[in-house]
């Protein structure tokens, strides 16, 4: 039988405050980068990524086959923007890990989305950039969990 007293109901409750308040706080932090799906910029939507030629498959490749993937989204301000993107390797957790860029990519440490459409015989006007990956510039040398981060001119 356990017995609960009420200084071991105040530790509990002390102890999962620490745990939570931190993370709420830093989570919507508008300086908090978050390791998910997330789009920070209300003029970007539809914002997609899978394998070259297979629209509806998971973004998944194996390396060194000559795989891709394809980014699109659209950018709803309709006037045209210089994109860059570049990759943050992550843990299996989704966690930014240790290691620098140079040993993980090959070529540019980052790269301009050039690809770019604009809308027509639409109400609401708009760019869709796209981009495949890996290219010339840039190519991965380490297997793993990557994300894809997309930014204006070199505010990265």
């Amino acid at each position: 039988m356990i017995k609960i007293t009420s200084a071991s109901i105040s530790f509990i409750i002390f102890f999962f405050s620490l745990i939570q308040l931190p993370a709420q706080d830093t989570y919507y932090n508008s300086g908090f980068i978050r390791n998910d799906n997330v789009v920070y910029s209300k003029n970007i939507q539809t914002v997609i990524m899978y394998k070259s030629g297979f629209e509806l498959s998971p973004p998944i490749i194996q390396l060194g086959t000559g795989e891709k993937l394809t980014l699109a989204f659209d950018d709803l301000d309709a006037s045209y923007k210089q994109y860059r993107y570049t990759l943050v390797h992550c843990d299996a957790f989704w966690n930014k890990s240790d290691l620098q860029q140079m040993e993980y990519i090959v070529g540019f440490m980052d790269d301009f989305i050039e690809d770019y459409k604009f809308s027509y015989n639409t109400t609401v006007p708009y760019i869709n950039y796209f981009l495949e990956f890996p290219s010339e510039d840039m190519r991965l040398k380490k297997s793993g969990n990557y994300i894809i981060k997309v930014y204006l001119d070199s505010d990265d």
